[in-house]
């Protein structure tokens, strides 16, 4: 896990030391430079988890010094393609994934993408052809940004490193700032909320020749795999244990010490067990946010966990306080507007894993997404049932959907949701009130907002590419490399993917059961009382209070001589009905209001503003 960064068109050695340098929490342990005679440079901060000699240290180029790497993530199935690569006749110096992902560019080309298992974002420089081939893993758990002009292409793991070469460019992006602030995304196809910074889009590669050309193609789409209908359930099952077990066996792959988060849930408990059923008497340290709130604290089924034997848990109680103390940190190094605060739980978690002396962390992302774990699938299944004319299964799906709630459940969320699933409008209208109606006719014409799902099918899918996991894979990331932790997703394992996308949905809600066959899966492994559990919370912090508690703070950010959002937002009216807001339950567009306001003092109140924030 690094951060990668270089560019075509200049030999501008100053600027990439000054984006290795804007990286370095990504990679700690070391860094490096290659330039090209023909105007091309890379970029690489190093850190060190499998092969901690210098003989992995990047950029790494080839034995014949034709080809020139920067990689940043991790290839589990390493040994295995190294193997096959030395049964062709290649030799080795490093013991690292490195050296086999470049050789197997070398070998194979483009077609060495379908062989990898992993997460990867990186950079390979042909001098010979003088082509740069940049590709970034099939469900875009590692980042890859770029800013292309007449002059240069650049490219880096963080948008705060291409800044570097843009500084007096850059400027908000407003179709994403709109489809954020109205429709709840974060993630907008390729575009960042910056404008002209762009992402490589998950499971594309692209092809950058020397006069900056670039061809964007896609080598993979969930989209391409059917479900089968005709699987057999307890086949289902088998497969996907193996494949599960499979999956966590690959990423436990490393030279220094791992963990895993753990939150109580199936997903992160399934981990964990998972994990200390193959390490077999080695300790598993695990880390997870707590709340003196119970609304918001997952304790009971934590300590469900850390029963079995070797599990060490580590327990962290992000505050309201905290939040303050590190905001502009976290505004800084997340580099675009988020939705909750539940990111700044995340936040801590990291920061105390490190504490720890943990570099590799084990997390549980992606699940819901495959296996049909969020409330709203069981709307969009039920609507599938009524035109099966399946009532009986309806009632059962409704009376499991009210029993799985809790405390921190938000009703007026929830029921713009089912308006939205059966294409009723939402009464969202007093909320426009607090948005500039110049901002808002001028965008909402351009009818750029995305195609609402209509089925279970188009929601999962949409959710796995479009909204929910590319949130959370950029909040997974960000955190967690401002504290030099590598994280990774089991479940994310593209067989995982591939397999959950052919088995029928009526096996993810069976009976009323969210996440059905996952929790088959893992009986006998998981405590019953966690792998039969009804209501489902996540990374959930006490928001409203939260904001009640910091109101001083918070309320301020709207009565300041210059609000930098002022193009979207109308800070009187919100300082006016700031309290009205929260007790409403609108505290989630509050939210939204001040991460994207804190986002322009970062980014945007001159030129060097951010260059005050403090590093660590």
């Amino acid at each position: 896990m690094c951060g990668i960064c270089g560019m075509i068109g200049k030999k501008d050695e100053e600027v990439i030391e000054r984006m290795i340098n804007k990286l370095k929490h990504r990679g700690p342990d070391g860094s490096g430079k290659y330039f090209d005679e023909d105007m091309v440079g890379l970029g690489h901060v190093r850190l060190s988890i499998i092969d901690l000699s210098l003989d992995a240290q990047q950029p790494m180029v080839s034995q014949d010094g034709r080809y020139a790497i920067v990689y940043n993530g991790e290839i589990f199935n390493y040994k295995e393609l190294r193997s096959d690569l030395e049964s062709l006749g290649y030799t080795f110096k490093s013991d690292s994934d490195t050296e086999v992902l470049l050789n197997a560019y070398i070998e194979w080309k483009e077609g060495f993408l379908s062989k990898l298992n992993g997460m990867f974002s990186f950079a390979i420089w042909d001098s010979c052809d003088k082509v740069l081939f940049c590709a970034r893993d099939r469900l875009g758990v590692k980042p890859f940004y770029y800013f292309k002009d007449d002059e240069v292409f650049v490219f880096a793991s963080e948008i705060k490193a291409i800044l570097e070469y843009m500084k007096y460019k850059v400027k908000p992006d407003d179709e994403v700032i709109y489809e954020y602030l109205i429709n709840g995304y974060v993630d907008y196809d390729d575009k960042t909320f910056f404008s002209g910074v762009y992402k490589l889009k998950p499971g594309h590669y692209a092809t950058v020749s020397y006069d900056k050309k670039i061809d964007m193609i896609k080598y993979w789409d969930i989209d391409s795999i059917r479900e089968e209908n005709a699987m057999n359930y307890a086949d289902c099952k088998n497969k996907l244990s193996k494949l599960f077990k499979s999956s966590v066996e690959l990423r436990l792959r490393s030279d220094v010490p791992i963990g895993s988060c753990l939150s109580g849930g199936i997903d992160s408990s399934s981990i964990v067990c998972t994990m200390s059923d193959i390490l077999e008497g080695s300790v598993v340290n695990t880390f997870s946010s707590c709340s003196e709130d119970k609304a918001y604290d997952e304790r009971k089924y934590i300590e469900e966990v850390l029963r079995r034997q070797n599990i060490n848990g580590n327990y962290l109680f992000p505050d309201s306080s905290g939040l303050i103390k590190d905001i502009y940190n976290l505004v800084y190094h997340q580099e675009e507007p988020f939705l909750s605060t539940s990111v700044f739980a995340q936040w801590c978690l990291m920061r105390k894993a490190k504490d720890e002396g943990v570099k590799v962390i084990l997390d549980g992302q992606g699940a819901d997404e495959i296996f049909g774990g969020y409330r709203k699938y069981r709307l969009y299944y039920i609507k599938e049932l009524y035109t099966q004319r399946n009532f009986s299964e309806i009632l059962i799906q409704i009376i499991k959907g009210i029993d799985q709630t809790n405390l921190s459940y938000n009703a007026k969320a929830d029921l713009n949701k089912i308006k939205k699933i059966f294409g009723l409008k939402s009464n969202n209208a007093g909320i426009l009130n607090y948005y500039n109606s110049d901002f808002i006719s001028s965008c909402s014409s351009q009818k750029i907002s995305m195609i609402s799902p209509k089925s279970l099918e188009e929601a999962m899918y949409m959710d796995l590419t479009r909204t929910s996991l590319p949130a959370l894979l950029r909040y997974e990331d960000k955190n967690s490399m401002a504290f030099s932790i590598e994280t990774r997703l089991p479940f994310l394992d593209y067989r995982i993917v591939e397999f959950a996308k052919q088995i029928p949905n009526k096996y993810k809600l069976q009976h009323g059961w969210s996440k059905s066959i996952l929790r088959d899966v893992m009986k006998g492994t998981l405590p019953d009382s966690i792998r039969l559990r009804k209501d489902k919370m996540g990374f959930a912090t006490a928001e409203k209070t939260w904001l009640l508690e910091q109101a001083a703070f918070f309320r301020s950010i709207f009565n300041q001589e210059e609000f930098l959002s002022s193009k979207y937002i109308n800070p009187s009216l919100v300082y006016k009905d700031f309290y009205d807001i929260i007790n409403s339950n609108n505290y989630n567009h509050l939210w939204r209001w001040i991460s994207l306001e804190l986002w322009m003092r970062c980014f945007f109140n001159g030129v060097d503003q951010h260059e005050k924030i403090m590093d660590f």
